[in-house]
């Protein structure tokens, strides 16, 4: 029922088949704790943005990007429009900023991919920003 749905863990993109990537969740005595994008399909979301600032991506510099619009089309399926993810690992430090400013963005904001380059922009002003931090994060579907 949220309009915002955040995920402070680890996302593991499999390339070779991408609905099997999944968000690393808490397990329970009945759940792995992994929630797969093949499940992320049958969820009936009312968000209209989820944020997934963490990515394991090693596999996707060799590969294509197949996980990473799977990821935005598993989400779609589900009902929620856009994804903002990272392409690959910044600095923790870095990642928690960008996710306060993203935030903060998207509360005064209705257009997500601007709060997201908002966000970017702020942060690359910043004394020890390289490219290799900011420039990795991406909005996947609608503005």
């Amino acid at each position: 029922t949220h309009s915002l749905l955040h995920f402070a863990t680890r996302a593991f993109l499999d390339q070779s088949v991408p609905l099997y990537s999944f968000v690393m969740l808490s397990p329970d005595g009945s759940d792995d704790g992994l929630l797969r994008l093949w499940e992320v399909t049958n969820l009936n979301s009312k968000a209209r943005v989820v944020v997934l600032p963490s990515s394991n991506l090693a596999q996707v510099h060799s590969q294509s990007s197949n996980a990473l619009i799977a990821m935005s089309w598993a989400w779609w399926i589900a009902g929620t429009p856009t994804v903002v993810l990272s392409r690959w690992n910044a600095d923790a430090s870095f990642t928690t900023a960008f996710s306060s400013e993203l935030h903060s963005n998207l509360r005064r904001s209705s257009d997500t991919a601007e709060s997201v380059r908002q966000s970017m922009l702020k942060l690359r002003k910043s004394k020890d920003s390289t490219p290799y931090d900011w420039s990795g994060f991406m909005t996947l579907g609608e503005p």
